[in-house]
């Protein structure tokens, strides 16, 4: 820890004379005049102590050892000019990161000033800041933190160490720092993690010709949008051509904005949409509120099994209903179509679906793996993004076949995009079912129990093969690897998927006034009141398993996820099933 505490020391400042000419520097170092006479009081040891520290302070942190000779040399001309107190020298220094409270409590990542490092020039323009993020590993892991953090592709910048930033010359390589930084850990067996991503400076690299390809598409695109306005706007509707209207901006905001209903719409279910959106958002940003570098990860982890928490820690019980909705959705249309008298065409049926989610996939694809990495900026962000930027450049064909939550499981372009995937794979299955329940409705759902035992009894054993313990989102010891094929892999998907499909064609059978449930106030009351116990049973049950007392019971583990499902999935659309009964006066 010497390296530490020599960087500590910086916080109690040396009184320094004034190098720069203007105002803004004139208050600095009066400030550090002033903190310098604190440090009398608060560190009261001799010069020469203070001095050496000051100097062993500044070759900890800029890169002397670096291979590269303009590294060096501009490191050098840093180090020189730091000793000498000179403004410029002393902000670089200042910019690193460096240990605060809190460290055994969680706060273990120290990103600096990365504004401060980057507006650095050195006199002569001969470089310029550059910040360059230093993971660690073997020199603090407090117990509660390292025994959740994530370890996995989508996850990797997240660190379970200790994380620091250090400011040095922009001709320096990631591995120059690495390098310096390792001979200079090297005393208290602590190894520097860093990649060509660690590293960010001011100064953006030149666009490519996949850049311009990109910036020619986004072109292209508002120029169809500006023309098919203008064509909308100054077009009578009787003469519009619908084709030449498709990119319209007027048109395209009205139908979106539009609350007008079909009569063959399902208005009941947008309630549950509107619950799911806003769940999974502040789900979601709960997590990356953990993720991210936190001053109170051990508080956090602490306290997982709180009440209050459930709801962020249950985010993949609103995959679910998504994955209910998408069933439901699926049969309802399919047995509408139906009725319609359309004949089923398995090859059209599958196209339809590419193509409305293709376009779209297809374009945030490219933007990912080109031009997406220069929108925003950060300590972390080039480090963070380049993984999905990389796995975008590489993968990005994979997405389009939707097979990646099986193929690129852990390098996924666009991580999230394993929604996409796995809803395209049932949606492409769907009709093999479907078309079993509408021709020969017994055998239909006979099948249906088949496949829901199957998934069921396929995902407990899994679970029981490979130890899995159930509860929220963020785990302790947690087997990554596992829980992302478990996660994200149609077969345990099935369960919620199929259930959907046979609430779709119940919600048909009763649109079609097929099927009559006349319900009082007292028994919609009652349903209501049952379907919301249900829920929120499943939901609070996720209490026991997060309890830092609790001891994994294979048994139990094994079949929660199961029956949280089978109860869970059920009880929203009950109560939406009763909403649907009042709506249409059954």
């Amino acid at each position: 820890m010497r390296g530490w505490t020599i960087i500590v020391l910086l916080f109690l400042g040396i009184s320094l004379p004034s190098s720069g000419d203007n105002a803004i520097d004139g208050l600095i170092t009066e400030s550090l005049v002033r903190v310098g006479q604190m440090q009398q009081i608060l560190l009261p040891v001799p010069e020469d102590m203070l001095q050496e520290a000051w100097f062993l302070m500044g070759s900890y942190i800029i890169p002397l050892d670096s291979v590269t000779e303009g590294c060096r040399n501009h490191s050098s001309f840093l180090f020189e000019s730091f000793l000498k107190r000179e403004m410029w020298a002393l902000k670089m220094v200042d910019a690193a990161g460096k240990p605060g409270a809190g460290i055994l409590d969680g706060n273990i990542m120290f990103l600096g000033n990365y504004d401060e490092c980057l507006s650095v020039s050195a006199p002569g323009g001969l470089f310029r800041g550059q910040q360059c993020i230093v993971e660690t590993s073997g020199l603090l892991s407090p117990d509660a933190v390292s025994s959740f953090t994530p370890n996995m592709g989508v996850l990797a910048y997240t660190r379970n160490d200790v994380m620091f930033s250090v400011c040095v010359p922009d001709s320096c390589t990631a591995q120059d720092v690495k390098i310096h930084l390792d001979v200079a850990l090297n005393s208290i067996n602590v190894t520097a993690i860093m990649y060509d991503s660690s590293c960010s400076s001011a100064t953006s690299p030149p666009l490519n010709p996949a850049d311009y390809l990109v910036i020619l598409v986004l072109l292209t695109i508002v120029v169809l949008v500006t023309l098919s306005t203008c064509y909308d706007n100054l077009t009578s509707k009787s003469e519009q051509n619908d084709l030449l209207v498709s990119f319209s901006v007027t048109s395209n905001t009205s139908q979106l904005l539009s609350t007008s209903d079909s009569p063959d719409s399902l208005p009941c279910l947008h309630g549950l949409r509107v619950l799911a959106m806003v769940w999974i958002i502040a789900g979601h940003r709960f997590m990356h509120e953990i993720l991210v570098p936190d001053v109170n990860g051990v508080y956090i982890i602490e306290h997982l099994d709180r009440l209050a928490w459930i709801p962020y820690q249950s985010i993949g019980k609103t995959v679910e209903i998504f994955f209910l909705l998408s069933g439901t959705l699926a049969a309802y249309n399919f047995f509408r179509d139906r009725l319609k008298g359309k004949r089923f065409h398995y090859l059209s049926f599958c196209c339809h679906r590419y193509r409305r989610l293709t376009p779209t996939v297809l374009l945030v694809s490219i933007f990912y793996a080109t031009l997406l990495i220069r929108v925003a900026d950060g300590p972390i962000w080039k480090r963070m993004f380049s993984m999905y930027q990389e796995n975008c450049q590489e993968n990005w064909w994979i997405n389009l076949l939707y097979i990646s939550n099986y193929v690129v499981p852990y390098s996924t372009c666009m991580p999230w995009t394993w929604y996409v995937a796995v809803d395209f794979q049932l949606h492409v299955l769907s009709p093999l079912l479907l078309l079993v329940i509408y021709k020969k409705r017994a055998l239909g759902f006979f099948l249906a129990g088949i496949v829901l035992l199957a998934s069921n009894s396929y995902a407990m054993t899994y679970f029981s093969w490979n130890g899995l313990s159930t509860g929220g989102m963020v785990k302790r010891n947690l087997p990554l690897e596992s829980f992302t094929i478990q996660y994200t892999q149609t077969h345990f998907r099935l369960n919620t998927f199929i259930i959907g499909l046979c609430f779709g064609y119940l919600l048909y059978r009763i649109k079609q006034k097929e099927f009559k449930v006349k319900l009082s106030k007292t028994q919609l009351l009652t349903g209501w009141v049952v379907a919301a116990l249900l829920f929120l049973g499943t939901l609070f049950s996720m209490t026991i398993f997060d309890d830092p007392e609790y001891v994994q019971t294979p048994w139990l583990d094994t079949t929660y996820p199961c029956l949280e499902q089978a109860v869970g999935s059920p009880s929203c659309h009950l109560g939406h099933l009763r909403l649907h009964n009042r709506e249409v006066g059954v």
